[in-house]
């Protein structure tokens, strides 16, 4: 699978990059400095499953996309994992169906 990565240079990309390949995909950078219609024809082309971005560095810019892949803003599943009580996972819990939001 293609994964499409909009983030700016920090920490955040490295880890973002070495989740993807340590999960057997594929990123696909997208350089903040092309105009958007060169965005949405590379996200037309490679057709990813996912964006993962940030809402304040890549909300505006996935506005301005045709076609986008759903994104997965990293700001926000942090907000939602540091929410979560620290523990053991018990099985029924991981046989339960991911919630969208």
């Amino acid at each position: 699978s293609y994964i499409a990565v909009y983030l700016p240079k920090s920490i955040d990309l490295l880890v973002t990059l070495l989740g993807i390949l340590k999960a057997g995909a594929v990123y696909m950078p997208l350089d903040p400095r092309y105009p958007a219609g060169r965005l949405s024809g590379m996200l037309e082309t490679a057709r990813p499953a996912l964006l993962i971005t940030t809402q304040s560095f890549g909300a505006a810019f996935i506005d301005e996309l045709r076609d986008a892949p759903p994104p997965l803003f990293l700001d926000q599943a942090a907000a939602q994992l540091e929410s979560q009580p620290i523990g053991p996972v018990e099985q029924p819990v991981r046989l339960l169906p991911a919630a969208r939001g």
